[in-house]
C-alpha cells in the first residue's frame, strides 16, 4: 500500500493457519476471501502473545512540539529506545512500531519469529517481535510495547538515508491530535479531550479510515476516488493498480514515462509515471501533479479498496491537523503551497553501493540513457565530487529540481573501466 508501512505479517504455525482457513471456509464472498492473510495475521497477533498494557502519554501531560527533518520527502524524528540513542525514525500516518534488526542488536532485545512481512514493492521478508520498554520521541512517550522488528537496510541503501532505524506514527496518530507543520518543521502531539480548533485552522474535512489509515474522498482528471493519506509515501500522488485499470489509465495517458519512483519493504516500486491535470482534495484545487500508477500486481498498491495514496509531495504543501477522535482534517495552506510539483529529469534510479553510487535503474529514452549509463554502472564522483562525500538524497533533488539544460557530470565506473558521462537535464513529463 505505502512504501514504508502497510507490512502485513503471516505466522508460520501451521495450526494456526489451519483454525484460521477453517474459520474463513464459512465465508465464500469473494470480498471477504481478499481479507484472508489480513484475518490471519490478526489471529497470530492475538494468540500469540497476551495483550500489552500499553502507556502513551505527553510530558507534564502538556502538549508537545518536537522538531523533525524532511528527508525525500519523509518526517524523520528523534527516538530514544529504552533510554539508549537517539535513533533515526520514520514518522507515517500508517507506521507500525518497527525497529531495524541493527538496533534491536544493539539494544540486546530479544527477538521472536513473527513470520513474513510486505508493504510497497513484491517481496516478502523475516519479521520478528520485541518488547520495548520505551520509546522517547522527547515530549511523547510509548512505555510497554510491541515493536515488530524487520530490516529496513535495502530502504535506506536504495534511497539513500544515513540512518533508518525505526517507524512510528500510527498509535500516536490514533492517541492525539497531531499538527505537522511541514514549513517550519515541527511536529505537535495534544491531547484531544482538551484541544480546540483555533479559528484560523479554518473547516475541517472528514476523515474515513482504511484499515487504520487515514482517508479523504478527491477527484483526479475528473474520476472520484477513496485515498490514504500517507506521510509515509515519498511521492505527491499513487493511483492504485484497480483503480488505473479500471479507468484504462495507461492506455489514455500517452505522456508518461516508466521508471523506479521508490522502495519499500517489498522492493523496488517500478510505475508509470504522467503528471495530472487536475487534483482536487480538501476543497483544494492543485495542478500539475507528479502522479505515479505502480506496475506491481501484488503489494499494497495492488488493493482494490481505495483509489490511491496522498503523498508528502502534496502534503508538505500544508499545515495539516489530524484529529482522529472527531475524524477531522484541517489543513492550512503553506508557503509551499503553489510551488510546481518537480519531477526528475535525468531518468535515473540511484541507490548506495560500497564502491560508490549505483544505478539501479535507467529509464529509457532518457538524458542518463543517451549518456550511455547503465544498470550496474557504478557512479564514483558527481562533478568531480567523490560519491562518498556526496548525500544521496541531494543528489536526487538535484537530478528533480535543477533547471532543464543542467549538466551533471559523472565518473562512472563499469568493470574495470572509468569514463566520465554527461546528463543534460530535461522534463520527461
Amino acid at each position: 500500500m505505502v512504501s514504508l508501512h502497510a507490512i502485513v505479517v503471516l505466522d508460520r504455525n501451521p495450526h494456526i493457519a489451519e483454525v484460521a482457513s477453517q474459520i474463513m471456509a464459512h465465508f465464500p464472498d469473494q470480498r471477504v476471501q481478499r481479507y484472508k492473510i489480513l484475518f490471519l495475521a490478526l489471529l497470530v497477533i492475538a494468540v500469540a502473545r497476551p495483550a500489552q498494557t500499553a502507556a502513551i502519554d505527553l510530558a507534564g501531560g502538556k502538549p508537545a512540539t518536537i522538531p523533525f527533518t524532511l528527508i525525500d520527502n519523509r518526517i524523520f524524528v528523534p527516538v530514544s529506545i529504552n533510554g539508549q540513542g537517539p535513533f533515526q525514525f520514520i514518522f507515517d500516518t500508517g507506521g507500525a512500531n518497527i525497529l531495524d534488526p541493527a538496533v534491536a542488536k544493539e539494544l540486546g532485545l530479544k527477538l521472536d519469529p513473527d513470520g513474513e512481512a510486505w508493504g510497497a514493492g513484491a517481496n516478502r521478508q523475516q519479521a520478528w517481535r520485541t518488547d520495548v520498554s520505551s520509546a522517547d520521541l522527547f515530549g511523547v512517550t510509548i512505555r510497554d510495547h510491541e515493536f515488530r522488528v524487520i530490516s529496513l537496510e535495502a530502504i535506506r541503501k536504495a534511497i539513500g538515508f544515513r540512518r533508518l532505524d525505526g517507524l512510528v506514527g500510527r498509535e500516536l496518530f490514533e492517541r492525539f491530535v497531531v499538527e505537522i507543520d511541514y514549513g517550519g518543521q515541527t511536529l505537535t502531539f495534544s491531547e484531544p479531550k482538551t484541544w480546540s480548533p483555533p479559528g484560523t485552522l479554518g473547516k475541517p474535512s472528514t476523515l474515513g479510515f482504511y484499515e487504520g489509515i487515514p482517508t479523504l474522498p478527491a477527484v483526479v482528471d475528473g474520476l472520484q476516488g477513496n485515498f490514504i493519506i500517507d506521510t509515509g509515501d515519498r511521492s505527491s500522488l499513487t493511483l492504485f493498480g484497480p483503480f488505473v485499470d479500471r479507468h484504462d489509465l495507461r492506455a489514455r495517458r500517452t505522456k508518461k514515462v516508466q521508471a523506479v519512483t521508490g522502495w519499500g519493504v517489498g522492493g523496488p516500486i517500478p510505475a508509470d509515471v504522467v503528471r495530472a491535470q487536475t487534483f482536487a482534495f480538501a476543497g483544494y484545487d492543485l495542478t500539475g501533479i507528479v502522479t505515479r500508477m505502480p506496475l506491481l500486481k501484488t503489494g499494497g498498491f495492488a488493493s482494490a479498496d481505495v483509489a490511491g495514496s496522498i503523498g508528502t509531495g502534496v502534503l508538505k504543501r500544508f499545515r495539516a491537523t489530524f484529529d482522529y477522535a472527531r475524524k477531522h482534517l484541517y489543513l492550512t495552506p503553506g508557503a509551499n503551497y503553489a510551488v510546481p510539483d518537480p519531477a526528475d529529469r535525468s531518468g535515473l534510479w540511484l541507490s548506495l553501493d560500497a564502491a560508490g553510487i549505483k544505478v539501479m535503474s535507467v529509464v529509457a529514452g532518457s538524458p542518463a540513457a543517451e549518456s550511455g549509463l547503465r544498470v550496474d554502472d557504478i557512479v564514483t564522483a558527481v562533478d568531480g565530487k567523490p560519491a562518498a562525500q556526496l548525500f544521496l538524497v541531494d543528489l536526487r533533488e538535484r537530478l528533480k529540481t535543477a533547471p532543464p539544460g543542467t549538466q551533471v557530470r559523472l565518473t562512472v565506473k563499469a568493470a574495470a573501466n572509468m569514463r566520465d558521462v554527461t546528463i543534460t537535464l530535461r522534463d520527461l513529463i
